[in-house]
């Protein structure tokens, strides 16, 4: 049983998931400041807090199999506001690395 705030299990990312992440590909890629092949969300975890964390695997450069983990803050729908790229991120990251709580 997850803890109250806790991170829940890595999940491979759906659509809604994958919907989310696309409006901050330049932002992402621009933080990594590398040479990327591919910009592919691969698993997600999140974190219900006051709305909820999504920390997502995203792969980007296939040949080295490279990847980062960012982390997307989604306010509850009642404050109308849009989800955000939080600042923090890890990078480099591998296929193997568990997306976790950062």
């Amino acid at each position: 049983m997850r803890l109250a705030g806790g991170v829940g299990d890595a999940q491979h990312v759906t659509a809604e998931v994958a919907s989310m992440v696309a409006p901050f590909e330049t932002e992402i890629l621009a933080r990594i400041d590398g040479v990327t092949t591919c910009f592919e969300p691969m698993s997600f975890a999140t974190q219900v807090v006051a709305g909820t964390n999504y920390f997502v695997k995203i792969r980007v450069n296939a040949g080295t199999n490279e990847h980062v983990h960012v982390r997307i803050f989604c306010p509850l729908p009642c404050t109308g506001q849009p989800p955000q790229l939080h600042e923090s991120f890890q990078y480099p990251k591998s296929e193997d690395d568990a997306v976790h709580a950062f």
